[in-house]
């Protein structure tokens, strides 16, 4: 079985879990250097202004450790651009004034998963 036919089938539960121990928005979180699994950073604005389009582009940072491969996942759907270990890529959202999900979820080489939740919220402006 892929990874991501494992992250699709885990998303949801992990996106749960995680949130319950990672409630915040912005900001990053260092973790040692260890050899194991790790983020290192993950970055996403609190919000974000996308005036009258009905999708916003917001910017996505992370940086992991250790990791065979990573995926950022934007209200349950898996993004592309997640190739590199670290990488800032911009994913698509809805621009309906509402708070969506960004998880980063990170498998390790025995098939551990690692995920971290922010959330950013999208402001559309009509004028």
């Amino acid at each position: 079985m892929s990874v991501v036919k494992v992250v699709r089938r885990g998303v949801a539960a992990l996106v749960l879990v995680v949130a319950f121990s990672s409630c915040s928005s912005g900001g990053s979180h260092a973790a040692p250097s260890t050899g194991a699994v790790a983020i290192l950073s993950f970055v996403v604005p609190a919000s974000k202004k996308c005036g009258p389009a009905l999708i916003a582009k917001v910017p996505v940072s992370y940086a992991v450790e250790s990791a065979r491969n990573q995926h950022v996942v934007v209200d349950g759907h898996v993004q592309k651009g997640t190739d590199a270990a670290s990488n800032t890529i911009t994913v698509p959202v809805p621009c309906d004034n509402r708070k969506h999900t960004i998880a980063l979820v990170v498998a390790g080489e025995r098939g551990h998963l690692l995920g971290r939740v922010k959330y950013v919220t999208t402001l559309r402006t009509t004028g």
